[in-house]
Order: structure tokens, then C-alpha cells, then sequence
């Protein structure tokens, strides 16, 4: 915890100058902090929108997210991009904590380089915030929780090897998985993933789960977003009880909903039908035709070979 809040009071000590870029050289060489930047990226947009008050709270952080995973550059310089918003002086305390949240949310940064960012501040020699401050002590126990938050994921899947319990927590509701099927004929023709986990023996309690081999296999997938027009299958998530507890698609255009918070992983395990599925952190509404309107809150995970089937 005293290493976090060396962070901590240096971030919100806003940091500021360039002897944090040379502590970064000098303390993790294995990521180039200095890199050239050369490409124009929307993050700075995103920073002046929120300074001037015309996006806030959620809508800020879900924009600068986007900027983020869309940034067309690599690790390096996304991370550099990140670092000079949080070391310019000229930028609210807010503003800044809405970049920290995005940067932890962004699924193009991967958990050892978020740790790199974190471990790059921490190495900066600066001024701590003054005791009596209480709007920085309340940003301080803020981020804490952050970083709470982080090491906690990587500690559970960052370095680990995770434990797949083989259940789906419906509404704080653990139910196993008793009997897990894939189509067939779109998974040998085109690599789509249509995957039902039967949570009844009458297969009546079922979650299903759409996804593309090409698009979607191994990453981590934000259930809040809509996808980007690609070919080839969206994301879905569907859950029935046995009626139609919530229906929802990655599709863009359409009228389906998206979660209000969650993520999905779904890895092809060698050339067989052995699966990895793990959802994490969702909660759903669904209303009229996509769902029964009422909030819930889901997980799962699973790991092991999955039975043909039609459907």
C-alpha cells in the first residue's frame, strides 16, 4: 500500500516536467517512453472537450477510453500520450483522474503495461500533497480504489493461471453449468461461435453466447460498446430463465441493448472444441422484446470441451 500511495500523492501532486519521462527511461527500459510521436490521435480533443465542461463524469471516461483504443500507435506511445496529460499543469485534478480510469479501462492496453504506467509515476521524485487539502485526500482515496481494482485483476489473471469454476452467478445466484453445446456447421465453416451453457436439466435455463473466431478469440471484449463494422459475426449475450431474461449484440445500428458494465473472453483451445469463457462484472437491463426490464447482474466461467449440437 505505502508504494500505491507514493503514486498516488505523485499523480495528484500533478507530477509535472520532464523528469519523469528520464525516471522512466531510467527505471523501465523495456518500454520506450520517449518514442517520436508522429500520428494524430483524439485524446487531446477528448481532454479539451472535458476542460471546457462539455463532457462529464461517465460520458467522459467512455470517450477517453475510445480515444485511447483507437490511438493508432503502439504500447509505447499510447502510454506516452497518457503520461504527457497527466504531467501538464495546466489540466484539472478531475480531468486527469477521468484519463487514469480510462487508461485501467482501456482494453488495447494490456495489465503488465497499465502496471508499467503505474510503476513509471511511482518512480518520479516529487512533492506529496499538502496534509490539509481535503479535495486531494478524498482524489487520493479515489484512486486508491483504482489501483485496488487493478492489482487485484492482475493478481488474478495478469500472472496467474485462473481458476475456472464452471458456474454462471445470476443476480448473486451460483448455478453450475451442467451441459455446455456448439454449433457445428458454424464452427467448421466459419469459425463462429455460437455456444449454449445449460444452467437446467430441460435446457430451459440456458446462457448463449455468440462470437467470431477471427474477431473476437482471446480478447477481452467491453459488453458496455457496440462494435466497430467488421465482417463476419458480433458479440451477443442472451440469457433465458427459462424466458428471455435479457437479449444483447454488439452489432452497430441496431436496437439492441449493450450491458451497463462487463467483459467477455472467449478462447478456442487447440483445434478441438475445448473453450475457455469467462464473463466478468456484468450487469444488463433488457426491456420490451430484448428482455424482461428489470436489472441484473451476471458472470461465469467455464473451461472445458463443448458438445456438437444444431441449432
Amino acid at each position: 500500500m505505502n508504494r500505491i500511495k507514493t503514486f498516488l500523492f505523485a499523480v495528484i501532486a500533478m507530477m509535472g516536467t520532464t523528469g519523469i519521462l528520464t525516471s522512466c527511461q531510467e527505471e523501465a527500459p523495456a518500454i520506450n517512453y520517449t518514442m517520436s510521436i508522429t500520428v494524430t490521435n483524439d485524446i487531446n480533443k477528448v481532454v479539451e472537450a472535458i476542460e471546457n465542461g462539455f463532457l462529464k463524469n461517465e460520458d467522459a471516461i467512455k470517450k477517453l477510453t475510445e480515444s485511447i483504443d483507437k490511438m493508432n500507435t503502439d504500447q509505447a506511445g499510447k502510454l506516452q500520450s497518457i503520461l504527457d496529460v497527466l504531467t501538464n499543469v495546466n489540466l484539472t485534478l478531475d480531468t486527469k483522474l477521468a484519463v487514469l480510469e480510462a487508461a485501467m479501462q482501456a482494453q488495447t492496453l494490456s495489465l503488465e503495461a497499465k502496471l508499467d504506467l503505474l510503476e513509471a509515476a511511482i518512480n518520479n521524485l516529487k512533492a506529496e500533497v499538502n496534509a490539509g487539502n481535503t479535495a486531494d485526500e478524498a482524489a487520493l482515496a479515489q484512486i486508491i480504489q483504482k489501483l485496488e481494482d487493478l492489482k487485484a485483476a492482475m493478481e488474478s489473471g495478469g500472472g496467474s493461471t485462473p481458476v475456472f469454476t464452471n458456474t454462471v452467478t445470476l443476480d448473486g445466484v451460483k448455478m453450475p453449468i451442467l451441459s455446455a453445446y456448439i454449433d457445428k456447421s458454424d464452427l467448421e465453416g466459419d469459425n463462429w461461435y455460437d455456444i449454449y451453457l445449460f444452467l437446467s436439466e430441460d435446457k430451459k435455463k440456458y446462457v448463449e453466447i455468440m462470437a467470431d473466431g477471427k474477431h473476437h478469440n482471446g480478447k477481452t471484449l467491453d459488453l458496455t460498446r457496440k462494435e466497430d463494422e467488421h465482417d463476419g459475426w458480433y458479440w451477443a449475450v442472451e440469457m433465458r430463465n427459462p424466458t428471455r431474461l435479457f437479449q444483447t449484440f454488439g452489432e452497430p445500428g441496431t436496437e439492441y441493448p449493450v450491458f451497463l458494465s462487463g467483459t467477455l473472453l472467449v478462447e478456442h483451445i487447440g483445434t478441438g472444441t475445448e473453450f475457455e469463457i469467462t464473463l466478468k462484472n456484468g450487469k444488463v437491463k433488457g426491456e420490451g422484446m430484448y428482455g424482461d426490464g428489470l436489472e441484473h447482474t451476471i458472470s461465469l466461467s467455464y473451461k472445458g470441451v463443448l458438445a456438437f449440437d444444431e441449432f
